[in-house]
């Protein structure tokens, strides 16, 4: 956002795989690229790990997927709502706002996300049965909703960029085997549409 670039919470998994999450984080940093320099700023008032976000009006909005990741798939906390900060103050705020499902792990690991015309779209990720969703969702910022919005083809996870239109390229879905395969077709949703 502006000139900056913010890198917000996280976790510190030991090992990887199913060794689980010794460590959380709140902190943020702003990287200064001109200066190539760290400040860390005033922390979240949660953890949380997967953050979906994007800028919008000289502010930033954060959606944080699970946290209190202990293992993988066991004891997993179901984050919910949404955060801003604001680079002026220094300050974060917790935005209290149900998910369109809350209670799925998805629509943030490995989701495509971006922010257009006020919404803070999540398209994609992986549900709580290890599989890819079909489920997108966006934030509406002005609103303080989340809002549903239309099911993708197939479960998968990937990039975004917007510009009116939201494609969603590359990543990956589940197969039959429960592995990883790309996804190699390329859709596009034209998000302008979803007012």
């Amino acid at each position: 956002m502006g000139e900056f670039i913010y890198i917000a919470l996280g976790y510190n998994r030991q090992g990887g795989g199913d060794e689980g999450v010794v460590e959380e984080y709140r902190s943020i940093y702003r990287y200064d690229p001109a200066r190539d320099t760290y400040t860390r700023v005033a922390d979240a008032p949660i953890t949380g790990c997967y953050i979906a976000s994007g800028p919008y009006k000289g502010k930033v909005y954060a959606v944080p997927g699970s946290y209190r990741e202990y293992g993988f798939h066991r004891d997993y906390h179901w984050a919910d709502g949404a955060l801003m900060y604001d680079p002026a103050l220094d300050r974060w705020t917790q935005i209290h706002a149900p998910r369109v499902k809350k209670r799925v792990f998805l629509l943030t690991q490995c989701s495509a996300s971006v922010v257009e015309d006020g919404k803070l779209w999540l398209v994609g990720g992986m549900a709580e049965n290890r599989t890819r969703t079909v489920v997108t969702e966006y934030f509406d910022i002005e609103k303080g909703v989340f809002v549903r919005g239309p099911d993708i083809a197939y479960g998968r996870c990937g990039g975004g960029i917007a510009d009116g239109v939201l494609t969603i390229i590359g990543g990956f879905f589940v197969d039959g085997a429960g592995l990883g395969a790309p996804a190699l077709p390329t859709w596009t949703l034209e998000t302008d549409k979803h007012k």
